[in-house]
């Protein structure tokens, strides 16, 4: 993987193709996949340069005479709305064409939180792993830390997510992450923190509010079936209760939504 918004327009060569001693990333990807993160950060001026070696059939590591064989498959990711950075002129239309062959728009993680117990174990175990250097553990969370995950809005997606469990993973040590650990490291994050002024604009509080509609708008479509009411909102009968605990929602609630 590279992470495009690093490259730089005199590394650019090396890092890609290769120089002398030096192998490049195409290379090692020979055969394989070759992925390029955060795509929308390429600089303009490397634009042009990426577009000649993404059509061109072989490459040329820098200092080499003999151009060689590109078997790659190219897999690019952004959080970028390329389509608006085309009309905007700061990304190349030709460049987007030849990219997005098959495109693959990924819900943010606030959306899709049946996600979020497995993808919590996985980054908590590559965590560790890191830390201890030895081979990914297996890694149980207990409910009352999968209910903390859900219970945050999770604005930076899934590297918010790991980067968080990484400094639990950190303050436990050893120990497993349990719910106070979580807490206490989610209360320090950066992306939480509401500002003053704009309350209007808090993600948080927002999805709270839709949340909590949601969850009543599909008691009131289903009559009150519960099990009706998670096949609408994509959701188990685990999780509905989690939501009616987060947001306080009463029986007398709920027989009042059926009824209406």
């Amino acid at each position: 993987m590279v992470d495009v918004a690093s490259l730089t327009e005199d590394g650019f060569d090396a890092e890609l193709t290769g120089a002398r001693g030096k192998r490049g990333r195409l290379t090692e990807a020979q055969g394989g996949t070759m992925v390029l993160d955060n795509v929308g950060a390429m600089a303009p001026v490397l634009q042009a340069r990426f577009l000649r070696l993404l059509e061109t059939p072989g490459y040329k590591p820098s200092g080499e005479t003999r151009a060689r064989e590109s078997d790659v498959r190219w897999i690019a990711t952004t959080s970028d709305d390329l389509k608006q950075r085309v009309a905007q002129g700061t990304f190349r239309a030709d460049l987007l064409f030849r990219l997005a062959v098959f495109p693959i728009e990924v819900p943010p993680l606030r959306e899709r939180r049946e996600d979020l117990p497995e993808l919590a174990a996985m980054l908590v175990a590559a965590a560790r792993a890191r830390i201890s250097g030895s081979e990914y553990p297996e890694v149980t969370l207990d409910d009352e830390v999968i209910e903390t995950l859900l219970s945050y809005g999770w604005p930076g997606n899934v590297r918010e997510l790991g980067n968080v469990l990484e400094r639990a993973t950190i303050v436990a040590q050893r120990l497993p992450i349990d719910a106070a650990i979580l807490r206490g490291v989610l209360e320090t994050n950066f992306a939480e923190k509401p500002t003053p002024a704009g309350a209007e604009f808090n993600l948080r509080r927002n999805l709270d509010v839709q949340e909590r509609g949601l969850v009543l708008r599909a008691i009131a479509r289903t009559r009150g079936k519960k099990r009706e009411a998670c096949d609408l909102l994509g959701i188990d009968a685990r999780n509905l209760g989690y939501y009616l605990r987060k947001h306080k929602i009463r029986e007398d609630e709920m027989k009042q939504a059926a009824e209406s």
